[in-house]
């Protein structure tokens, strides 16, 4: 809770500084709506209370009048482990955000991207139990036993939080690194990993 609240107040207070620096030409050069960036994530993490495992994330960056407004798609799941023969339970998570976020340039390769926002967060608790009068009992586990997959579906409201470390390798490619929060009632994670970002445009308006 304490480093949510944290990061929560280096991204208000950094993109509130940056806002502040936005200058006229910047504003004679608006344009109503045009696309930013398009980003993927095919290897990061996930982690939290008692809970973690492989995640894959999907952002989409529109610039609206030289604000920057970024849809997030996120998929997460614990890896789960045979015991004894039978299968273990296990919960994924799925969140769908918008995210008002800021970029800037710290360099001629090196670029820092915060966001904050809101949106949905779904978890799914799979549990499975053993179907009565399948397999037989073989000392510690039953064996051949069949089992009944039961899903349980949570939905709650998810406030992200997001900062991106990107360099560029080409004139529309960035890779780089990110962090992130999903904060919510259900099941608070934190997210790090490797993405890969094509740029619409080499230099947006929205950049400081």
């Amino acid at each position: 809770m304490r480093s949510f609240l944290f990061f929560t107040l280096v991204v208000f207070t950094v993109l509130y500084s940056f806002s502040q620096k936005e200058t006229e030409l910047n504003q004679l050069k608006r344009k109503s709506i045009s696309f930013d960036y398009i980003s993927i994530s095919p290897i990061n993490f996930f982690y939290g209370k008692e809970t973690g495992g492989l995640a894959l994330r999907g952002d989409v960056a529109v610039n609206i009048k030289n604000e920057l407004i970024m849809l997030s798609i996120y998929g997460a799941s614990e890896i789960p482990i045979s015991m004894l023969g039978s299968p273990s339970n296990y919960n994924t998570y799925r969140t769908m955000d918008i995210l008002y976020t800021k970029k800037m340039r710290l360099s001629d390769i090196w670029s820092l991207n915060l966001g904050i926002g809101c949106g949905l967060f779904n978890k799914n608790r799979i549990k499975f139990e053993r179907i009565e009068n399948t397999g037989y009992w073989d000392d510690m586990y039953y064996k051949d036993a069949e089992y009944r997959k039961i899903i349980t579906r949570y939905y709650t409201v998810d406030f992200p939080l997001l900062m991106k470390f990107n360099f560029k390798v080409s004139k529309r490619i960035d890779m780089g690194l990110f962090t992130g929060f999903h904060y919510n009632s259900q099941q608070p994670i934190q997210q790090i990993g490797f993405l890969i970002q094509w740029n619409f445009r080499s230099k947006g308006s929205s950049e400081l």
